[in-house]
């Protein structure tokens, strides 16, 4: 039998902004919503899109694996992007995330 090699994707996402449409959304499109901060976050407040968005994120994972796609990231600032929703993604797949801040 013949050995198939395995293909591998790479994608590399360029986020500034949170997603603010769409199932993974982080924040809506309201002005006076204002993004969570990383101790919120982290005490459970203002999370009001925060467990449906990491659920679509973690289904995404799923897909990605099975179809041997990295992601990469490159990203201004973690909390103000909704890394925190999608961080499995980049880390389950192998990828990298550079951040500036």
């Amino acid at each position: 039998m013949a050995e198939v090699a395995t293909i591998m994707t790479r994608i590399v996402n360029l986020v500034g902004n949170p997603c603010t449409v769409g199932p993974g959304m982080t924040i809506g499109t309201d002005w006076k919503e204002q993004m969570r901060s990383p101790k919120e976050l982290s005490e459970g407040q203002n999370i009001k899109y925060f467990v449906a968005a990491k659920k679509y994120y973690d289904s995404f994972t799923k897909r990605v694996i099975a179809k041997n796609i990295i992601l990469d990231m490159f990203i201004f600032t973690l909390n103000e992007t909704g890394f925190s929703e999608m961080s499995d993604l980049f880390v389950t797949s192998g990828g990298f995330v550079v951040m500036h801040e």
